[in-house]
């Protein structure tokens, strides 16, 4: 597990460089735009100079919470809240040092975990999202996936580099 969370760290630093450039003149638009309000601030009534703080305050903090969602990687799963969430997140949890994040938290309805996230995954449930009743068949075929779901050889996944093979190797009878 410890080297499958390693992978997965690696993603997310991967995907999380491609945000940033991606969105940083966005941030650098946004962070002058807030410079530049700031120092417009030169009002002689105070209410309206301390209502204009509160505004950039509160424009701060909302480009914050912007940072902190474009950093974090959603892991989706399809009625995973029942069933994967929670054989996985006993270890999943340690291993990413969830709980000791300052960004961690957990939504659970009654014996189903809808949302674990630490600050740089969310693991979340699409059925959360979907009509209910809705199977992976159905969500699949509306947005014209021609795939199936899978399975997991877990009898032949000795280590992590068994992910970048492209086929599996026929053992001898």
């Amino acid at each position: 597990l410890p080297i499958l969370v390693e992978y997965m760290m690696k993603i997310a630093c991967t995907i999380e460089q491609d945000k940033r450039q991606l969105l940083n003149q966005y941030f650098h638009q946004l962070n002058m735009q807030i410079f530049e309000w700031e120092n417009k601030i030169t009002d002689s009534d105070e209410l309206l100079k301390m209502n204009q703080k509160i505004m950039l305050n509160h424009l701060n903090n909302l480009k914050d919470r912007f940072d902190r969602y474009c950093s974090e990687i959603p892991v989706l799963g399809f009625n995973s809240s029942r069933y994967d969430i929670n054989i996985i997140k006993g270890k999943i949890l340690e291993h990413m040092n969830m709980e000791r994040s300052s960004s961690y938290f957990v939504v659970k309805q009654n014996n189903s975990y809808s949302c674990i996230s630490n600050g740089h995954f969310k693991f979340l449930d699409v059925t959360n999202f979907l009509s209910p009743g809705l199977t992976y068949a159905s969500f699949l075929k509306a947005f014209e996936v021609d795939m199936t779901k899978g399975f997991f050889p877990y009898e032949y996944f000795q280590n992590i580099e068994q992910l970048d093979e492209t086929s599996l190797q026929i053992g001898r009878a």
